[in-house]
């Protein structure tokens, strides 16, 4: 069935980026969240004695 299918290759190479440029973009914020909430504890711990 001609169309139902219809993307060409460059659409695939495009989603490819996409999806890396998502990774790049939310891995950072994911370990900087990971590292603020690690800090955020230990400075609890320091707190409390």
């Amino acid at each position: 069935m001609p169309g139902s299918f219809d993307r060409s290759p460059k659409d695939d190479e495009h989603s490819i980026y996409r999806n890396w440029n998502i990774k790049l973009i939310a891995l950072p914020i994911l370990a900087a969240v990971a590292l603020i909430a690690y800090v955020v504890s230990q400075m609890g711990h320091l707190v409390s004695g």
